[in-house]
Formats: C-alpha cells, sequence, structure tokens
C-alpha cells in the first residue's frame, strides 16, 4: 500500500452492485467475506506481512478494487484481490 501526497478517493460503490463471488477473498483459513463493514484481510504490503481493514469496494480498470488502511479510516489505498494473502501473519 503506498500513500503519496496525493489525495486516496473516499468513495466507493453501493455493496449491492457486487456478487458474493466478487466480495469474497480466499484464505489458507478459509473465507472473508465483506459485506459493507469494516473487517480485516492479511495483506503483502511493501513492508512485509501485515494486517489490513477493508473499508469499501469499487470497480476500476483491472476489476474490482477494496479501500483498504489502518485500524481506522481512511482508505489508504485501493487494491486488487490478488494483493491479499492467503496467509495471515504471525
Amino acid at each position: 500500500m503506498s500513500q503519496g501526497q496525493y489525495e486516496v478517493p473516499q468513495q466507493g460503490e453501493p455493496i449491492e452492485n457486487f456478487t458474493e463471488l466478487e466480495r469474497t477473498i480466499r484464505t489458507n483459513e478459509g473465507r472473508i467475506l465483506f459485506r459493507g463493514q469494516p473487517v480485516e484481510a492479511p495483506c503483502l504490503t511493501p513492508w512485509g506481512m501485515g494486517v489490513v481493514k477493508i473499508y469499501a469496494m469499487k470497480r476500476g480498470n483491472s476489476g474490482v478494487l477494496f479501500g483498504v488502511g489502518n485500524e481506522t479510516p481512511p482508505i489508504l489505498d485501493w487494491i486488487s484481490a490478488g494483493k491479499f494473502s492467503r496467509e495471515w501473519p504471525d
């Protein structure tokens, strides 16, 4: 995730615009289903493995994007499902 000198868009799309499959992130311990409320997910960041919170979803040129951040908003970055890890950090 990166946070530069630019403003990260905070607005996502209504959760109803996405299928359950699009809202699902698979991990080795099961799955995470984003239901519109903040939820934790494992993520590989430039600093290593960590846990982020998902706050929103939207569609981008590369497909579905998840708005992620720390313990509390704001959204720090929009990432694709492929950026999430299957394993949780220790």
